[in-house]
């Protein structure tokens, strides 16, 4: 059994984003379905769905944001079974806020959730604007986590996460089949909301958002950029029967 973690490059996790900040009055189908509208390559990635903007006359939904994350993940040998992976992330924020910031948004918990997705690109070095729309209603790679405070300002009910460490969310089944022995393993992290096209409710003219924040790879070095743990190979707990 091997242990392998991959990182990747700054070019390989970017965020894309439609309808730009500070630009409410959009309905919720047009900032989900519409083709992306702009991407950054930055010290930070999100997933974030916002609603309002304070002060505003117009208000609706202002942003929905989606971050795909490239491994190159060629170097496990391609005999060796995949046994399990998981994506680190490394929390700075994650919040739900209804009204000013920080309150608490009265949203379920599924609606205040992450979730990592099939991720995809149109090409295997870098995420650009145009694969924005590419992966909504993606296949999920893993349970919900809940990143997020709640109205009680508690944070995670569904993995340990704390700002400024890592978060590790686990892949299921289809995501750990999906790793990539000969190329790239492309993975998405999206929320819930978004992928289940399921709107949250929101109330007046009040600012309501789901945030994550976690540090992206335009790092230097690697001891805070996203990664992904693959444990491959033979696993020594199958019981194996040697014949004589």
């Amino acid at each position: 059994m091997t242990i392998s973690t991959f990182y990747p490059t700054g070019d390989n996790d970017d965020m894309t984003l439609r309808a730009p900040e500070y630009a409410a009055s959009q309905s919720w189908d047009f900032v989900r379905d519409h083709a992306g509208w702009n991407n950054a390559d930055a010290t930070t990635s999100a997933a974030f769905i916002a609603y309002g903007v304070e002060g505003a006359s117009n208000i609706g939904w202002d942003r929905m944001q989606r971050t795909q994350i490239l491994f190159d993940t060629s170097s496990i040998p391609d005999g060796d079974d995949l046994n399990s992976a998981y994506l680190g992330l490394l929390f700075y924020e994650g919040e739900a806020s209804a009204g000013a910031y920080g309150e608490g948004a009265n949203w379920s918990e599924a609606q205040r959730s992450i979730v990592v997705t099939a991720g995809s690109t149109a090409s295997d070095t870098a995420v650009v604007t145009g694969d924005y729309d590419a992966i909504k209603g993606a296949t999920k790679w893993s349970a919900g986590f809940v990143s997020t405070k709640d109205s009680t300002a508690s944070t995670s009910t569904s993995g340990a996460w704390n700002d400024n460490a890592y978060a590790q969310i686990d892949l299921n089944a289809t995501g750990v089949a999906a790793v990539n022995k000969t190329g790239v393993s492309k993975l998405a992290v999206q929320c819930v909301a978004d992928v289940d096209d399921d709107e949250p409710t929101t109330s007046g003219t009040d600012q309501q958002h789901v945030l994550m924040l976690w540090s992206a790879a335009n790092t230097s070095g690697t001891s805070s950029d996203p990664k992904l743990v693959v444990n491959h190979g033979d696993d020594p707990f199958i019981p194996r029967v040697i014949m004589f």
